[in-house]
């Protein structure tokens, strides 16, 4: 008695002091956000930023830097703070390629979409299994720190980064925390920290980011077209309708588990063979579609995780579904029942076993609605409506009345 009673005291304790190191952690990491933010706040002012306009979604200081218009934008989120600086570029719309042009670097009929980011494993690991394929612009350095993430053509992507005056301040962006954007993100060119956490920010980081981003904006060449790029990323659009699919595949699955509740196993087997076939073509139509692309392994990935679940469950649920739905032979049969038992759990469960009949080898295991189960007896005959299925599998369409 004693020794439980110790023991529950030591628990209680236990549990006091760890809750009392999570709110001292809390409260700290919310002081050191905050100093960041206000760090920001005041690196952003000594910009030029005055007056912010605040929303839900942050605060925004409009000035010129370098006879450019600049803004700057902050807001804060569970992983630290987020800070952009987004230059407007002018267009020339008379810009583009063209054999009279002066000047080393080429003019460009639009603005590609964009990001220059650091590499990652993920980059190098796609890159090795031939997946991604990244733009290198012969610059070992650039190559070597910076990843190309776009789906521009070759072409219009080295014309933009032709200077290399661009390319060594987008690495020392890059080097500093940022992703450098170009026309993404209702952004023309911006450098982005996506989450600075404290206590890692330092107040002339901002200004130094401000100076280099205004001179990769310099040493750009002239734009004719600044123009948001409606086409979705390669593979974008295969991820999302695999990831819709997943969540389509639940609501058939439980329609055809639901309403049209089949006796034995074998329907469930072929659902998933075909599940199976359809995940390959799935798999195979999104490698070709993504592959030699900067975010080929990314969407594969994802279109693969949420294919792997959609696949056979919306196969296995439109099997059953079919096959009760377009089922018009439902007759009157009788059957023993072995015994019923109900589970418990979020919901209360009732099933019965039933002896087997031509062709089924097994008891046959029935999930039955509350209604019906009392009218289920323990051991004994039963009156069942059978259907015969559509594709040629029996299912439970209920009691008999």
């Amino acid at each position: 008695m004693a020794a439980g009673v110790g023991l529950t005291l030591a628990w209680l304790v236990a549990m006091g002091v760890f809750i009392r190191w999570m709110v001292v952690r809390s409260r700290r990491e919310q002081a050191a956000h905050e100093r960041t933010y206000q760090l920001i706040e005041a690196a952003i002012v000594n910009l030029g930023g005055q007056q912010p306009s605040v929303s839900p979604r942050g605060s925004t200081w409009s000035f010129k830097y370098s006879e450019r218009q600049v803004h700057a934008h902050r807001r804060a989120h569970k992983g630290g703070s987020e800070v952009a600086l987004d230059i407007e570029l002018e267009p020339h719309p008379t810009a583009g390629p063209s054999p009279f042009r002066r000047g080393a670097e080429p003019g460009l009929a639009r603005l590609p979409r964009l990001k220059l980011r650091r590499e990652n494993r993920r980059d190098r690991f796609g890159k090795a299994l031939r997946l991604n394929r990244e733009l290198q612009l012969g610059d070992a350095r650039f190559d070597a720190v910076v990843y190309v993430e776009s789906d521009a053509n070759d072409d219009e992507l080295r014309a933009l980064l032709h200077s290399e005056r661009a390319r060594h301040a987008a690495i020392d962006l890059v080097e500093l925390g940022c992703e450098v954007i170009f026309n993404d993100e209702g952004r023309s060119l911006a450098a982005v920290w996506r989450a600075i956490p404290p206590p890692r920010f330092e107040e002339n980081e901002l200004g130094e980011a401000m100076a280099l981003l205004s001179a990769v904006a310099d040493a750009l060449p002239v734009v004719g077209a600044i123009e948001p790029v409606k086409a979705w990323p390669r593979g974008s659009v295969l991820s999302l309708c695999a990831g819709l699919g997943l969540v389509a595949s639940w609501v058939v699955f439980l329609i055809g588990e639901q309403f049209f509740q089949p006796l034995g196993t074998r329907i469930t087997q072929l659902g998933l063979e075909i599940g199976a076939i359809v995940f390959t073509l799935l798999a195979a139509i999104t490698f070709f579609r993504v592959r030699a692309t900067s975010r080929a392994l990314r969407y594969l990935g994802w279109t693969l995780v949420f294919g792997l679940a959609a696949c056979p469950l919306m196969s296995v649920g439109a099997v059953k579904a079919a096959n009760g739905l377009f089922d018009a032979s439902v007759e009157r049969r009788s059957a023993t029942v072995r015994k019923r038992w109900t589970t418990s759990g979020k919901s209360t469960q009732y099933y019965m076993l039933l002896e087997p009949w031509p062709p089924h080898e097994r008891p046959i295991e029935v999930r039955v609605d509350d209604d019906e189960y009392p009218r289920i007896p323990d051991h004994g005959p039963v009156e069942l409506r059978i259907g015969r299925g559509a594709l040629g599998f029996e299912w439970y369409a209920g009691l008999a009345r």
